[in-house]
C-alpha cells in the first residue's frame, strides 16, 4: 500500500483578505484585516483577525463575510472558534464562525445572528474580531 504524502508549509503565510457584507460594501479605512494560515497535509489552519480604526465604517450592512485562505474540502461540519472585543463596553464576547460556502465564512452571535454593522454592538475604534480555526482541504 503506497502512502500517499500531502504538502505541507512549515510556517505561517499571510493571506489576502477580503471582507465583504449585504446591503452596502465595508470600508476598512485606517483598520486593519489580516490572515495567516499554516497546512499540515490536506488540513489548513488558519487565523483571521480585523481591528476597527478610526476611519473604518461598515454603516448600513449586516451578514459581514470573509474568505476563508484555501478551498474548503467536503460537506463535513466546521466550526470555528471566534470573539468579539468591545473596547469601549470592555466586554469579550465568545463568538463561533461557520463556513458559508467552500471558500468564505461567516461569524454567529451567541444568540444566532450574523455579524454585522450594528450586531452584537455599534462597532467603533479598537473593537476586535478574531477566528481561528481549521478544515480539511
Amino acid at each position: 500500500m503506497a502512502i500517499t504524502r500531502y504538502p505541507s508549509t512549515t510556517q505561517w503565510k499571510g493571506y489576502a483578505m477580503t471582507w465583504s457584507a449585504t446591503g452596502g460594501t465595508p470600508s476598512l479605512g485606517d483598520g486593519t484585516l489580516a490572515g495567516n494560515y499554516l497546512t499540515v497535509g490536506k488540513a489548513c489552519f488558519f487565523r483571521m483577525e480585523l481591528l476597527w480604526g478610526s476611519t473604518t465604517s461598515a454603516s448600513g450592512t449586516t451578514a459581514w463575510t470573509f474568505n476563508l485562505p484555501l478551498v474548503l474540502a467536503g460537506s463535513a461540519p466546521n466550526v470555528f472558534t471566534a470573539y468579539i472585543t468591545d473596547l469601549s463596553a470592555a466586554t469579550i464576547t465568545p463568538t463561533i464562525a461557520v463556513p458559508s460556502s467552500t471558500v468564505a465564512f461567516q461569524f454567529r452571535t451567541p444568540a444566532g445572528g450574523v455579524v454585522g454593522n450594528a450586531l452584537p454592538m455599534t462597532w467603533a475604534n479598537g473593537d476586535r474580531l478574531v477566528v481561528a480555526g481549521m478544515f480539511q482541504i
